[in-house]
């Protein structure tokens, strides 16, 4: 996920770089401009895969449903929360525990767990211990399914910004104008050879890794006669007068309110976009609207269409931080700040790249602790890939401001605790990644490159890629001597 904007620096450096009660807006947004074409590839057909199980799998497919009752206090900024989980085990071996990843708990005094139950019996044999809950006593073998029922509150805290190289920023929680539940169930975690995978937080990057699931969440006020604006995940789906959600194959689902928020709406390829945005920043809602709904028409050619989605939230945010969710993304409020009406903005190039995480994170999965370049890298040659479509004049400025002005250097395939820091962290992972991915492209030519790329995302859609299925996928599409970009930008041999 992306936390490259968080340092004060990088917003003054922008300024050096550039010169310089709720409303319910509805807006017919204005045309596209004129693009310059990007070659239309076609598609490798995906090789027939050998399905027998390994023992237990590198990437099991364990399928996983949320069925959420939660009341919310807005005022109180507190909620009730029933949520029942149905797992089947997919992992090709029998399951003694099950572990959830419970973010809320690694602040003190916000998550209260109440009861837990395996198929309607409660039971007390788990640890809550951090972001962890094991369950024990499941005896679950291998493609047999289980309910789990927790019961638990939220006292949701204050969001707390600061150096990302001292202290890890949070985004869940209170601000003056929002209320930001982001990461706020507990949310099974994937399981691999080595057992459940749930990696230490560092203070900088990401440390989830999100299997697919279906969830329906069924949201209730305490006060229906105040209500936020609420920007979700998901278009509301239940009857008038109800704020039920649902979404398939989610890699998770999050809510931003705020009774000061306005929104503009457009639609493109099928996905309707919300740009949620504060007084007085309408014309930069606008050009996150639209920029959004560019970026979908480019990158469902590119890559292909996002499947069982149908909205894009993109939402200024009341702190100056930026990051994506699936379904819905951040902006950093200075970005809204700095807007001038000009293309050449930090507002602009973040946007395309989160909308492009909807693609590397939302649509394919990646191991962000271990292996953040598959998506964040990805993302961040969006980037370019978007200006190279829209506004081929300014490639020279965001190479520039926004690449070899910091000098990359580092390999990009380190785990994310392995950097040490933010800085070498972003300058590896990002802009290295672009470097190497647009030198890539140059070496293996338009045709390989981006059918590679579409491949990549049809054949691991829905799963949790690893770096050898990208190079797997990349080899059956090129014959290019691939090495010396290897050796050059990677760590690791693959």
């Amino acid at each position: 996920m992306n936390k490259l904007h968080r340092l004060t620096i990088i917003f003054l450096l922008i300024g050096l770089f550039l010169g310089g009660c709720v409303t319910i807006k509805d807006k017919t947004p204005t045309p596209l401009p004129t693009s310059t074409p990007i070659p239309t590839v076609g598609v490798t057909p995906i090789p027939t895969v050998n399905e027998t199980p390994q023992v237990p799998n590198d990437n099991p497919e364990n399928k996983i449903a949320y069925t959420i009752t939660a009341k919310l206090d807005y005022d109180a900024k507190s909620m009730d929360v029933q949520e029942g989980i149905e797992f089947t085990n997919g992992t090709g071996i029998e399951l003694k525990d099950l572990m959830l990843a419970v973010e809320p708990n690694t602040i003190t005094g916000v998550f209260e767990l109440v009861t837990v139950s395996l198929d309607g019996k409660e039971t007390t044999d788990y640890k809550l211990d951090g972001q962890s809950l094991l369950i024990n006593g499941l005896n679950l073998p291998n493609t047999n399914s289980i309910a789990v029922n927790i019961h638990y509150k939220l006292a949701l805290p204050a969001a707390t910004q600061g150096d990302p190289n001292v202290v890890r920023p949070t985004i869940f929680g209170v601000s003056d104008k929002q209320v930001n539940i982001t990461d706020w169930y507990p949310m099974v975690v994937p399981y691999s050879k080595e057992g459940w995978l749930l990696h230490q937080p560092a203070f900088y990057g990401e440390n989830l890794v999100y299997p697919v699931s279906d969830i329906k969440i069924d949201l209730t006020f305490a006060d229906e006669n105040n209500l936020p604006m609420i920007a979700s995940s998901a278009l509301q789906s239940g009857p008038e007068g109800t704020h039920q959600f649902q979404l398939k194959n989610a890699r998770d689902f999050v809510f931003a309110m705020g009774r000061q928020m306005h929104v503009t709406s457009g639609e493109s390829n099928g996905i309707t976009v919300n740009s949620y945005y504060f007084d007085p920043y309408d014309k930069a809602g606008d050009a996150v609207l639209q920029t959004t709904l560019q970026s979908i028409d480019l990158y469902t050619h590119l890559f292909g269409p996002l499947q069982d989605r149908t909205a894009i939230s993109a939402v200024q945010g009341d702190f100056n931080d930026g990051m994506e969710f699936d379904g819905l993304y951040y902006l950093s409020n200075s970005f809204y700040n700095l807007y001038d009406g000009k293309p050449n903005q930090y507002l602009i190039l973040v946007a395309a790249h989160e909308t492009c995480h909807q693609w590397w994170f939302g649509q394919v999965a990646n191991d962000q602790a271990a292996d953040p370049w598959l998506d964040e890298s990805l993302s961040t040659y969006c980037e370019k890939l978007y200006f190279e479509n829209f506004y081929p004049d300014l490639l020279d400025w965001w190479w520039m401001t926004r690449i070899n002005f910091y000098e990359p250097k580092g390999a990009i395939d380190k785990d994310v605790a392995s950097y040490g820091g933010f800085e070498p962290y972003t300058n590896a992972v990002y802009r290295q990644g672009a470097k190497f991915l647009e030198e890539l492209r140059t070496l293996i030519g338009d045709e390989a490159f981006f059918t590679t790329l579409k491949s990549y995302a049809a054949e691991k859609r829905f799963k949790i890629a690893a770096p050898a299925d990208f190079f797997r996928i990349l080899r059956e599409n090129t014959t290019a001597d691939i090495s010396p970009l290897l050796k050059k930008y990677f760590s690791k041999e693959y």
